[in-house]
């Protein structure tokens, strides 16, 4: 065996692996991870104040997987053409670009913000003037979180 074949063969092997990783270990983990998502829906204050750290590692973590979702999507298609498997194609780099950014971005400043009322360091500042208006300041007790101002004046 020549010494080309035998980084050829390594490349390839490294590329298999690399391949299997991304369509296979991507969804399983992620599957796994939001087995772990929390729903702090009923009361969003109490529940999502305390577990504020992993909402926002698991959101972190999910920017990186649900990228690699895509990138899965369009390894799958690698090889085939037509109608379909370009709109597959684009579907899977605006699931990639705008569902992972804007999840990451929700998640991720929701989880900062509760953990900032959680330690006291939002207070009463120039950051909730602008709600006043509504009769309302949301507050720890307040059927909303601080990511959700605008819509807390309605409750």
């Amino acid at each position: 065996m020549t010494p080309h074949i035998g980084k050829r063969k390594a490349k390839v092997e490294f590329s298999l692996m690399v391949r299997r990783i991304i369509l296979l270990g991507t969804p399983l983990v992620l599957t796994v991870l939001l087995f772990f998502h929390p729903s702090p829906y009923d009361d969003v204050a109490g529940e999502l104040m305390p577990i504020a750290s992993w909402w926002i590692a698991l959101h972190t973590i999910g920017f990186l997987l649900f990228a690699l979702m895509g990138v899965a999507l369009w390894m799958l298609t690698a090889g085939l053409r037509g109608v379909f498997v370009t709109v597959s194609r684009a579907a899977a780099v605006v699931f990639a670009l705008f569902y992972d950014a804007g999840d990451a971005i929700a998640g991720i400043s929701t989880g900062i913000l509760a953990r900032s009322a959680e330690a006291g360091a939002l207070g009463s500042g120039p950051l909730l003037e602008p709600y006043k208006p509504f009769g309302r300041t949301p507050s720890r007790t307040s059927c909303s979180t601080l990511a959700e101002m605008p819509l807390s004046w309605r409750c």
